[in-house]
């Protein structure tokens, strides 16, 4: 079936028309066809002479063109020549007996398509600089074929964005300074309340549809845009025109011209009512969540205080009751029942207290050093007189690559280890109580081993669940809370570590845990006098850290700001300097990058940072900066002393650290 495609109509004339009709008329002919294939190996022909006619599939001038190859040049000046005598054109009505053609290329070089002028009367060939001229009507060709392909490629993109705009609320807008011509998308006008294109985009309606209030807060924006070309960020209550309270929030960034002056304004908008709310949704829950968490908090404390107060003279009377010469046996007994029943009391009420607040995540964790052998030993002597009267054996063992010195929160940890070894005594009716300490890598395992009546295999899993116990039996035997092990392993897993139970019914059982802990870091014995220079804006904080380097015999200069710190490193030597950040005059970063930039020894001279500000990527900075290490504030003396040891080392003064925390970081 013949492709039919007919040129004119109320289609508007395209450039490619335009270019048919110039060739027609630079080569007086009354035919002019261009045929392109498009990415989709779609085929299009724009033509000048033929309206009406069908083109016979059969006619493929752009194949022949194109299998000749970039640059091919075809002129047929008779109709006898083999390769059109027989076509329809030529033996039809339209007489066809002339033909002139050249190979349309696209950028890349690539064939595209043909461009070409026919006649019915008989023509000599072409002259040279005719055939040059159809060669450039071909590469005038191929440029509108990019620029058709530009302007399809602008149109899916801005459909694209459109789209994605409008999934997003989000829409942008386009002020050109110098015609005051106002563009919106057409999510903007949405986000206005508007009808896309119902009214015209200007600062005049962007104003109508603002609340009173942010409608200056926004003229003086965009006043303050245009005159000093920096661009802003705002939220702005808007009141649709259908009733409807919206907060939309934009990003106006300038564009500027060579001079540096602002040109135009490009800005995003985006309706973030439902984002507001969200957020002011979470505010008002956590505001409730942290009055219920303080009420809770309350609470607590006051029944603790409650409960603790009468249990306090029960206990202590029961004691001095205890110690009298003058009581009868039966009377004897009696106050021995008091004095457990009330501590039994205590220790349900301690259990129920401090699980409440590991629920409330209100314990804290208190790492400090301590020594590990004491430490046991003064868990184990909560339990000696229980062990005692039960006739248990109670031992330590402390394996000997257990360090002396420990960083960990030894007051809970005790806790954990008593829990262990009450139940123990509890749950052994005759023979041994052993706690143990190792090291497994860089964590302290902590186990007690007993020979008490066991646990059932099913029931372990389940021991570390609050108000659990082994069996129902258990607790009308025994008694307890079934807090202790649930309480055990919330501090466990708060300092990083695990908890668990190995037993079998009848042959005993071992508790552990195992927490990372390490030995406190040493620190280098630097040979005196070492100078440092102390930058730092704060006296207090001069006055402390040149009391802590003065104890280990460094001679301090101290300055108040980075200017200074400057100037004192050009004048005199220093083995190390410490820099605070924020300064007035001259801030640290710039004052080490300063240092840096000199000439000769000064610009070798280890720096460390001395500031609160410890985040990732502030500390990144520093490093930048040409800073080697950092010491956050409040200064604390044992890392002070270690980050500047590590800098002395750095620079062969002082030898290299051992044990210490903080590896040497590749970005110094």
């Amino acid at each position: 079936m013949p492709l039919k495609l007919f040129h004119g109509g109320p289609r508007s004339e395209s450039p490619m028309d335009r270019l048919v009709k110039a060739v027609c008329e630079a080569f007086d002919a009354p035919i002019g066809l261009v045929s392109i294939y498009d990415e989709d190996g779609e085929l299009h022909r724009t033509i000048v002479g033929l309206d009406g006619i069908a083109i016979p599939e059969a006619f493929n001038l752009a194949q022949t063109m194109m299998s000749q190859g970039p640059g091919a040049l075809m002129v047929i000046s008779e109709a006898s020549d083999a390769r059109i005598r027989n076509h329809p054109f030529v033996t039809g009505p339209l007489g066809l007996r002339f033909l002139a053609a050249a190979t349309i290329c696209d950028r890349g070089g690539t064939p595209v398509g043909s461009i070409g002028v026919m006649d019915s009367t008989p023509r000599q060939d072409l002259s040279d600089r005719q055939k040059t001229s159809l060669k450039r009507f071909a590469v005038m060709a191929g440029d509108l074929v990019e620029l058709e392909r530009a302007e399809r490629e602008s149109l899916s993109k801005r459909r694209t964005l459109e789209l994605a705009e409008a999934m997003a609320g989000l829409g942008h807008l386009h002020v050109d300074l110098a015609t005051g011509v106002v563009t919106w998308s057409d999510e903007v006008f949405r986000i206005y309340g508007y009808e896309p294109g119902s009214v015209e985009p200007s600062l005049e309606n962007a104003l109508k549809a603002c609340h009173p209030e942010d409608a200056r807060l926004l003229l003086s924006h965009a006043e303050s845009a245009r005159r000093t070309g920096e661009g802003y960020d705002a939220r702005i209550r808007l009141l649709r025109t259908d009733g409807e309270e919206r907060v939309m929030r934009t990003t106006v960034r300038a564009e500027r011209g060579p001079d540096g002056a602002a040109t135009a304004l490009f800005g995003v908008f985006q309706d973030v009512t439902d984002m507001v709310r969200a957020q002011q949704t979470l505010i008002e829950a956590r505001d409730l969540a942290e009055a219920h968490s303080q009420a809770k908090s309350d609470f607590l404390a006051n029944m603790s205080h409650e409960l603790r107060t009468p249990l306090t003279s029960v206990i202590g009377f029961s004691g001095f009751l205890a110690l009298s010469q003058g009581l009868s046996e039966k009377e004897r007994h009696y106050v021995d029942r008091i004095s457990v029943a009330s501590r039994s009391l205590l220790g349900v009420i301690n259990d129920v207290l401090d699980y409440s607040k590991l629920e409330a995540g209100a314990i804290d964790l208190d790492c400090t050093p301590f020594q590990a052998r004491a430490w046991a030993g003064s868990a184990a002597a909560l339990v000696e007189e229980q062990c005692a009267k039960a006739g248990l054996e109670l031992d330590i063992v402390v394996a000997d690559d257990v360090p002396e010195t420990l960083i960990g929160d030894e007051g809970h940890l005790r806790q954990v280890v008593v829990n262990f070894l009450a139940n123990a005594v509890k749950f052994t009716p005759a023979g041994r109580i052993v706690l143990s300490l190792e090291m497994r890598q860089k964590s302290l395992r902590v186990s007690v081993q007993d020979s008490g009546i066991g646990i059932a295999q099913d029931a372990i899993d389940r021991l570390f669940d609050r108000f659990t116990q082994g069996n129902a039996s258990t607790t009308r035997l025994y008694g307890g809370t079934g807090l202790g092990l649930a309480i055990s392993r919330r501090l466990v897993e708060l300092m990083s570590g695990r908890i668990g139970a190995d037993s079998a019914i009848g042959a005993g059982s071992t508790f552990w845990f195992e927490v990372p802990l390490e030995a406190p870091a040493e620190h280098p014995v630097v040979a005196a006098p070492m100078r440092i220079l102390l930058a730092d804006d704060s006296a207090a904080t001069r006055s402390l850290v040149c009391a802590i380097l003065g104890s280990l015999d460094f001679h301090v200069d101290a300055v108040g700001n980075g200017a200074e710190a400057v100037s004192a490193a050009r004048s005199s030597h220093y083995d190390a300097i410490l820099m605070d950040v924020n300064m007035p005059v001259l801030d640290g970063i710039e004052a080490a990058r300063t240092i840096r930039a000199m000439q000769g020894a000064a610009a070798r001279t280890p720096i460390v940072a001395l500031t609160a500000a410890v985040q990732a990527d502030q500390i990144e900075r520093y490093f930048q900066a040409g800073m080697v290490g950092h010491v956050g504030k409040p200064v604390r003396p044992d890392q002070l002393i270690g980050e500047l040891g590590w800098a002395l080392s750095r620079s062969g003064i002082a030898p290299a650290l051992t044990g210490r925390a903080t590896e040497p970081r590749a970005a110094a």
